[in-house]
């Protein structure tokens, strides 16, 4: 306090939790394969400084910076991380449809379906990544009192940063399960592991993380407004800007856009259909081909658009936010106290305000859809000759969102009366109620619809009384399921509330209250029918 008009404030903070060894979060295999610390670390630093340039007139205004990191290393001895290199555990000839996913060389993940507590390889998609979130924000705040009226003014930047580590099925991934249909099999998954004889392996394309920013601006009006000594107005405006939050990097993310989507454009798929022989085979219905079984539902090579409809971060054509840019939002608040009968023994009260929330996290429904990153598979092949081939694709899941999203909003109502009951006793009893709308919720929309599975173009010519795969029969073609992020719906909470507290007086304290209350929401949104009757 250098001055008695002058203050300033200082203070900062740091914490870290670790976790360490062979079971952490999201951690790798934990029966002993890999020695790992997940650490996540949280620091911040403020600065404040008010300012009185008069009994009447003060300025407060503060800043500061928050980040935290959460990050997985390796633990124990100083060659622990050679037990997930493939150069260190004689796997570093194998090789990799896509080597630039993944160019430290860590092992490929690998299962044993059929033995009981096989000895799986699996870990984290952000293997030995990590992921970081940083804010930074800045409010001024004036006050200014003339006579009966308290006004304040103020302003407030916030600035987001959201970093998750790079995913994916980036180092490939076999499996050396039992498969009756894998002319390979040894009837073991060790033995096929050892003969190098796998039943499926599966690659991603790229391994990409996501890097989000987002911006938002508000400032305020309000005033506190002492009518008389019976009556107090409170009223005001807040505005609120705000970005969609985007991705940083270019091509690294996406979305299905579904004004976009064209279903003359999904691939062809490989059918069910008898061989010569009678066997049942995946058929490529263009050129006749016959491959495994275990192919039905996969996208013929070269067919269509594996991709189809999909945005990748960095489309000019398309907001980059994957959502339209809302406008300056609105969020007045009023509200009254009011002594009735100027006895200071009754108060009513009410009061009401808008209030939004602007900040939806992307990262997640962002990453590791097409066209972004692919996963292609191969079926029922050996470790000697697996390069050869390029494997195929399938319908992989999806997201979307609604482009023209309006942001969620709240409305919270309260209407109170309060009276003092004499003896030190009170009695209250009020109000309250909030009110969602635009709220945000997901569906599904590419499950199938009712009765599908029964009609007669959906039936498998190669078994009788029997669907094709759903993927056959889906509402959008080429892709699996389709999460639809929508803020299109509503919320209600009402409430009764009443209470009666005696304060501390003759040795005598007490309270009791209750509360009569109905909410009501959506969830589980059907896709079919009528939500207001089922969810």
């Amino acid at each position: 306090t250098p001055t008695d008009k002058d203050k300033f404030f200082a203070r900062g903070k740091t914490w870290i939790s670790e976790q360490q060894g062979y079971a952490v979060a999201g951690g790798a295999s934990n029966w002993g394969l890999f020695g790992q610390c997940y650490c996540f670390t949280e620091a911040g630093i403020g600065a404040g400084y008010t300012r009185i340039f008069s009994p009447s007139v003060v300025m407060e205004a503060s800043g500061g910076i928050r980040t935290n990191h959460e990050a997985w290393s390796p633990y124990g001895s100083p060659n622990e991380i050679d037990k997930v290199l493939r150069s260190k555990t004689g796997l570093g000839s194998l090789g990799q449809w896509f080597p630039s996913s993944n160019v430290i060389g860590f092992i490929p993940r690998y299962s044993f379906g059929g033995v009981p507590s096989s000895a799986d390889v699996s870990y984290d998609d952000r293997f030995l990544t990590g992921g970081a979130d940083t804010t930074i924000s800045f409010n001024d705040n004036l006050t200014v009192i003339r006579g009966g009226h308290s006004m304040k003014a103020g302003f407030s930047y916030y600035r987001l940063r959201e970093y998750e580590g790079e995913q994916g099925v980036f180092s490939g991934t076999f499996a050396f399960g039992r498969d009756t249909n894998n002319p390979f099999d040894s009837n073991w998954a060790y033995s096929n592991a050892v003969l190098g004889n796998f039943q499926s392996y599966q690659e991603a394309t790229a391994r990409y993380g996501a890097n989000e920013r987002q911006t938002v601006v508000e400032w305020f009006l309000q005033d506190s407004w002492k009518i008389n000594r019976r009556l107090l107005m409170e009223y005001g405006m807040r505005f609120t800007w705000y970005n969609q939050m985007y991705p940083a990097k270019k091509g690294e993310q996406g979305i299905l856009a579904l004004d976009r989507y064209d279903p003359k454009k999904a691939p062809v798929f490989y059918r069910p259909a008898f061989d010569s022989t009678g066997k049942r085979m995946a058929l490529n219905p263009l050129t006749g081909q016959f491959l495994a079984a275990t192919y039905i539902g996969a996208f013929v090579p070269g067919t269509g658009d594996p991709g189809n409809g999909g945005v990748v971060s960095g489309d000019t054509s398309y907001p980059r936010g994957f959502q339209d840019q809302q406008p300056v939002l609105y969020g007045p608040r009023v509200g009254f106290s009011y002594d009735p009968f100027g006895k200071g023994k009754t108060a009513i009260r009410a009061a009401a305000a808008i209030l939004y929330n602007y900040r939806l996290s992307k990262w997640n429904p962002t990453t590791k859809n097409p066209p972004v990153i692919f996963t292609p598979i191969t079926y029922y092949g050996n470790l000697g000759t697996y390069l050869q081939s390029a494997g195929v694709l399938g319908p992989s899941n999806t997201n979307s969102y609604f482009r023209g999203s309006k942001t969620p909003t709240a409305y919270n109502l309260s209407f109170a009366i309060e009276q003092d009951l004499g003896r030190a006793t009170l009695l209250n009893v009020s109000y309250a109620g909030t009110l969602g709308r635009h709220t945000m919720q997901s569906r599904n929309l590419n499950i199938i619809p009712y009765g599908a599975r029964f009609l007669p173009q959906n039936q498998d010519p190669t078994n009788p009384g029997k669907p094709l795969p759903d993927n056959f029969m889906r509402p959008y073609p080429g892709y699996n399921n389709l999460t639809f992020y929508d803020p299109a719906f509503s919320s209600n909470y009402h409430a009764l509330l009443v209470s009666l507290s005696r304060r501390f007086a003759r040795g005598l304290q007490f309270g009791v209250a209750y509360t009569y209350s109905k909410f009501m929401t959506y969830t589980g949104i059907p896709i079919y029918r009528d939500r207001r009757v089922w969810s």
